[in-house]
């Protein structure tokens, strides 16, 4: 196989790079091309993580530097374009999550085929993270490569069958009942919530077509069966907020997982329910 037809795999190196210690990634493309892929967002995925906790730990600024390059073939204006739309769909994944912390800050730079090799044209088509912070642990450098196995996915698709909630004051109760669908390998699981809340309301959930919702985690289709809750509020285009603590209690995430839900149902009022629970039918 040729370098024309190779693509690296993306690297993110936690503990920074034997080449500095400042670059932490690695993002490789195949040729002309400057789209993230599943392997690219699962590498990027884990460096968002790990740097919401420093961001949190931190008092200083934080930064991001982004890099783009292309390899040699082309013309060096086509290879400068080409490297600064890498960097842009990499630079925006990470701006996307990151963005909403004070102390985040990210930059782009191209560099075309400025660095390009002829020995390594799929080295040459990357775009490499740099940070501004270093680690400070005194381990071997640890190295995360896409992809994750296809029982897992960061975004799932979810359909409502039927459901019903009454909700009058302190005393609410909501039944309701969906299909979560891996879309990667089309295994799909039936969870039925119920639950009792707080709330002025009468809704009755009818049944939906599938919607492709991002979850933010790299899970498996049955990670939501546990405790959470629903919140629908809304008249006549509804919103519903389904939460799942499942994924915490198996360690999967840190957090619990929403996804929202718009539908045209019957509903007036808004309620919040207490804690339920999903089960797996």
């Amino acid at each position: 196989m040729s370098d024309l037809q190779i693509q690296l795999r993306s690297c993110y190196f936690p503990q920074g790079n034997t080449q500095s210690p400042t670059l932490i990634a690695q993002i490789y493309f195949p040729t002309d091309v400057d789209q993230l892929d599943q392997d690219d967002a699962y590498v990027l995925d884990r460096l968002i993580l790990d740097f919401k906790l420093k961001l949190y730990a931190y008092k200083r600024l934080v930064n991001l530097s982004v890099v783009g390059h292309a390899d040699y073939r082309g013309t060096e204006q086509y290879n400068d374009g080409l490297s600064e739309r890498r960097a842009t769909a990499v630079k925006r994944y990470l701006d996307r999550s990151l963005n909403k912390y004070r102390r985040y800050k990210s930059s782009l730079d191209s560099k075309g085929e400025q660095q390009a090799r002829q020995t390594d044209l799929a080295a040459d088509r990357r775009v490499d993270i740099y940070s501004s912070v270093r680690s400070r642990m005194r381990i071997p450098a640890i190295e995360i490569t896409g992809k994750p196995p296809g029982e897992y996915s960061n975004e799932f698709d979810v359909r409502t069958w039927i459901g019903a909630g009454v909700a009058l004051g302190p005393l609410a109760a909501q039944v309701l009942t969906i299909e979560i669908r891996n879309p990667n390998t089309r295994e799909s699981v039936v969870y039925t919530y119920s639950g009792t809340g707080v709330g002025f309301s009468v809704n009755i959930s009818v049944p939906s077509q599938w919607t492709r919702v991002p979850v933010g985690e790299w899970l498996k289709v049955g990670d939501f069966e546990g405790p959470g809750w629903v919140r629908t509020y809304g008249a006549v285009l509804v919103h519903t907020d389904l939460v799942f603590k499942g994924p915490v209690n198996k360690g999967r995430t840190s957090e619990p997982v929403k996804i929202t839900l718009e539908g045209l149902d019957g509903v007036v009022g808004g309620s919040q329910d207490a804690d339920g629970w999903w089960r797996r039918r």
